[in-house]
């Protein structure tokens, strides 16, 4: 059972979100019953004819709040990093979360409440047009994510000059606001709001998400995914909710060979570290992962993630192509798990603007025909790279790319129990394998 994930389509909220494609599919489904995403809302995929089944959206998701500090509870003190705030265009290398960079400013609450009333504004005049044109954000998912990117800039509120500083979220700001004078925000005046970013940076990032459609996770730099908080930004993909479900595989391959926790497990195609990092939750801290990337930009966005969470000592971060880093390790691996690219280069052109605009087209390219490409190689390559009993999980675009996949596998003859593992809408998504034992 997918004890995590599965959970969130027991649940009644429902968010209206978008597909990579012209046709938007996605609503998000669920509050989480872990309790460190209780109040996080996720998307999953709706059935589609299985040629439209390809990589979702940058997904809409809740920002970092001071009630969420439990999330690095099992990981040792985070390490902080360096890196200049982005001040009008998406960051040119990793940098932190909004979240979690110093105040940058200090103003008003009248001013603030004001700049968001503009932003609403602006948001209202997108309307129906980007989800008409790809299935983008309507004007309502971007007021949901301005409150998330202020959730991310709002520090602390001073009630008056005399009085000592509290940490505060936008909403909770909002909601004081709205319990004196739910239509009128004047009594805010006396209030002081530290800020992470300043209004003049606020206003140009929206305007590049309300204008430009850069996606909100480049902007504040940030994508909650499963317990933990990423830094993401330019050049390198965006993590997917789905993708979860990856480490919720692994974990009932170790609980059914608890020997596989003993082993060196492979992220391959890792992006921003999420699997590697996910991986190794799960494992004891003497076992090593290595997470290999063939961009030099999503290495550095995944280092500073392993960095962050105060992991460098059991995730080797590795730049190269696939299996190319570890060919000193052949049959010596226990487990490997991919996301890699896999969207036929047919789609490519009619994906969100978000994501064909923005996000690396090495991440989602899968090559020419059915988009079999980095799946055929890391298939090939397992056969070889994992001991024997090693356990293999991949994802793919569903559907009969999973089943062509699965025939890949079988015909290798180097597997078994070889089977496909429905995503929360019911889609044939995730392919699993195991090495063969030796006689």
């Amino acid at each position: 059972m997918l004890h995590r994930t599965s959970h969130a389509l027991l649940q009644t909220f429902c968010l209206r979100t978008c597909a990579l494609t012209a046709t938007p599919y996605f609503k998000a489904i669920g509050k989480l019953a872990h309790p460190t995403r209780a109040s996080i809302l996720r998307p999953c995929l709706l059935p589609q004819p299985h040629s439209q089944r390809v990589r979702p959206r940058p997904f809409l998701q809740t920002p970092h709040s001071k009630q969420h500090t439990e999330r690095y509870s099992q990981f040792p003190k985070a390490v902080t990093a360096g890196g200049a705030t982005p001040q009008s265009a998406i960051s040119s290398g990793p940098v932190l979360p909004l979240s979690e960079r110093p105040v940058q400013a200090k103003v008003s609450a009248d001013v603030l409440f004001a700049w968001h009333a503009t932003a609403i504004a602006q948001a209202d005049a997108v309307g129906s047009a980007f989800a008409d044109a790809d299935g983008g954000p309507s004007s309502e998912d971007l007021k949901i994510e301005l409150n998330w990117l202020l959730d991310d800039t709002v520090d602390a509120v001073q009630a008056s000059a005399d009085s000592q500083w509290k940490p505060c979220t936008w909403r909770q700001l909002q909601s004081n606001m709205d319990l004196h004078h739910p239509k009128d925000t004047s009594n805010a005046c006396s209030q002081s709001i530290a800020l992470r970013a300043d209004i003049n940076t606020l206003a140009q990032l929206w305007k590049q998400r309300t204008q430009d459609r850069v996606p909100l996770q480049y902007l504040n730099n940030c994508c909650h995914w499963r317990d933990f908080i990423l830094a993401v930004g330019e050049g390198v993909l965006i993590p997917r909710p789905e993708t979860e479900v990856l480490i919720d595989l692994a974990e009932q391959a170790m609980q059914k060979q608890p020997k596989l926790k003993q082993g060196v497990w492979l992220d391959l195609g890792t992006g921003s570290g999420a699997i590697s990092i996910g991986l190794a939750t799960l494992l004891p801290c003497s076992t090593q992962v290595y997470a290999v990337d063939e961009s030099l930009e999503a290495v550095a966005w995944a280092r500073l993630n392993v960095q962050r969470l105060g992991l460098t000592d059991r995730i080797q971060v590795k730049n190269g192509s696939w299996y190319e880093p570890m060919q000193s390790m052949c049959g010596n691996i226990a487990g490997i798990v991919s996301n890699p690219p896999y969207i036929p280069h047919s789609q490519m052109r009619h994906l969100q603007a978000e994501v064909r605009q923005y996000e690396p087209w090495l991440a989602l390219d899968g090559g020419q025909g059915p988009g079999l490409n980095s799946l055929r190689l890391i298939c090939q390559g397992a056969s070889v790279v994992l001991q024997p009993g090693g356990f293999l999980a991949l994802e793919t675009t569903g559907g009969t790319q999973a089943q062509q996949v699965i025939d890949m596998l079988q015909q290798m003859q180097a597997f078994d129990h070889i089977q496909s593992i429905q995503d929360l809408a019911g889609i044939d998504r995730f392919v699993t394998a195991w090495k063969i034992l030796d006689n």
